[in-house]
């Protein structure tokens, strides 16, 4: 269910925009990814959580990573788990803007009513255009990743993290 979400939004023929505030983590983080438009408050916050919970990046975030900011900076966030802040975000290219969190609904709508202006096909087109020049696609990558996702979640790590996430404790991972 969530990788045809995500294809859909990344797919859809029309820019999407994501307006974020405060955590965008996870699987909320992979659904931003799959928009055209990141926009941020200064209070924002992104992470790659899953492998606190002996998991792998899922919704494809591992491919918008890497595809967006490189294997070495992908792999950073991945395997560190750690938050990026909105201005390093921006500074990474993964956002578009940051903007204070009074201007954020109005910055937005800004933006959607310029796109909405605009020559709507050849917008449409650009955007498969561009999706078109990255390889292997989403589709198969999202296949890809279902199939380690399901392995994963039969995993002691995974029932360690999930047990450390409810607990509120750092978990204690085996490697199995």
């Amino acid at each position: 269910m969530l990788q045809r979400s995500v294809l859909s939004i990344y797919t859809l023929e029309k820019p999407v925009i994501a307006a974020v505030h405060g955590a965008c983590v996870g699987l909320g983080w992979s659904l931003a990814l799959a928009c055209d438009h990141i926009i941020a408050t200064d209070k924002a916050f992104f992470s790659q959580i899953f492998g606190r919970m002996g998991l792998a990046p899922d919704g494809g975030s591992a491919w918008f990573l890497v595809r967006n900011i490189g294997v070495l900076r992908a792999k950073d966030l991945i395997y560190s788990c750690r938050r990026l802040q909105a201005s390093e975000a921006l500074s990474w290219g993964l956002v578009n803007r940051v903007v204070p969190v009074s201007e954020l609904a109005d910055v937005a709508m800004s933006h959607a009513r310029m796109l909405a202006a605009g020559p709507g096909m050849a917008i449409g087109l650009s955007k498969n255009m561009m999706q078109a020049a990255s390889t292997p696609s989403l589709e198969a990558f999202l296949e890809s990743e279902l199939l380690i996702q399901t392995q994963l979640t039969q995993s002691a790590d995974y029932r360690e993290g999930v047990a450390a996430f409810k607990e509120k404790r750092t978990p204690e991972f085996i490697g199995k």
